[in-house]
């Protein structure tokens, strides 16, 4: 440690206010009430105060960091199937879930900016409904936070959807979002999509496309989509 030299030095306070200017180094609470406890003062030394992020553990044992604005998720216990992310949440790691056999459901709240592509491609195999809070009820159904309308490539691989409902809001699916959902059978999409490109690559159990009767963007005809 840097400050260790200072505590059994003659250095007066002038060099070290001088150094930390320099250095920007950044000092922890315990360093910098040494510095003051040695009569160490000053400016210099109160604006390299480094305090940590506070992270926190929801009681769904999911840890969360402090960031400006809000929170971010840094892990999520594995052995969960239901998870639920609290209000203010912005962002989540992608490294949050990593391999996770159990989960099954994931509820986002609308205030997430975007979903990390590798979050659940390291290996979801039982993930079947990702909704956000105003449709947690729902089961086997894509809602994503309004602002989210893309669906970008890998996102979904290797995912559970069996019958699959992606709802109002998205309007892209980008090639292979979906790739390697074994087991997955049907989608029905929006009415808001306006641009799919080959998303279910892999899909080896894919049988048919589904769309509501006033879909105004696509037809479908004995399952396959124009």
């Amino acid at each position: 440690n840097n400050f260790s030299i200072f505590y059994t030095s003659l250095y007066d306070d002038s060099c070290i206010k001088s150094w930390i200017e320099k250095t920007k180094t950044k000092v922890t609470k315990f360093e910098y009430d040494r510095l003051i406890s040695l009569g160490i003062k000053g400016k210099a030394i109160e604006l390299a105060l480094e305090v940590p992020k506070k992270e926190t553990s929801s009681k769904e044992s999911v840890k969360y960091k402090e960031i400006d604005g809000g929170y971010e998720v840094v892990a999520i216990k594995s052995s969960l199937k239901v998870v639920k992310i609290k209000e203010g949440t912005k962002r989540i790691n992608e490294d949050a879930i990593g391999r996770n056999d159990k989960l099954e459901k994931i509820v986002l709240p609308e205030s997430l900016e975007e979903i990390p592509v590798e979050l659940f491609s390291k290996g979801c195999p039982n993930l079947k409904t990702v909704t956000t809070y105003e449709y947690e009820d729902l089961e086997k159904v894509i809602k994503l936070p309004s602002h989210i309308t893309t669906i970008y490539s890998d996102t979904f691989r290797g995912c559970g959807f069996t019958n699959l409902t992606i709802m109002e809001g998205i309007k892209e699916l980008e090639e292979k979002s979906f790739d390697n959902c074994e087991h997955l059978e049907s989608v029905l999409l929006p009415n808001s999509l306006e641009k799919i490109n080959t998303p279910f690559i892999c899909c080896d159990e894919f049988k048919e496309y589904k769309i509501l009767d006033d879909n105004k963007n696509f037809v479908v005809e004995d399952g396959v989509l124009y």
